[in-house]
């Protein structure tokens, strides 16, 4: 069973709440945590394939994977 932090778990809560893609900074201002604490650990998310993201401009949208 894996194991996750309660900020990785409030991460993709948020995402699976909002249902849409949503950005860097709105998921930090959400956590109330930097948008560099919230790119860290959406990174390590992403390595894990719970998370996947794409970059529009200067912004960097993420979503739950749907991958196994």
């Amino acid at each position: 069973m894996e194991e996750y932090s309660s900020l990785e778990r409030k991460i993709m809560s948020i995402l699976y709440s909002a249902g849409k893609p949503l950005p860097t900074e709105r998921i930090a201002k959400q956590l109330d945590i930097s948008r560099i604490t919230a790119k860290k650990y959406l990174i390590g998310l992403e390595k894990y394939k719970k998370v996947e993201s794409k970059k529009e401009g200067r912004a960097v949208y993420w979503w739950l994977s749907l991958k196994k």
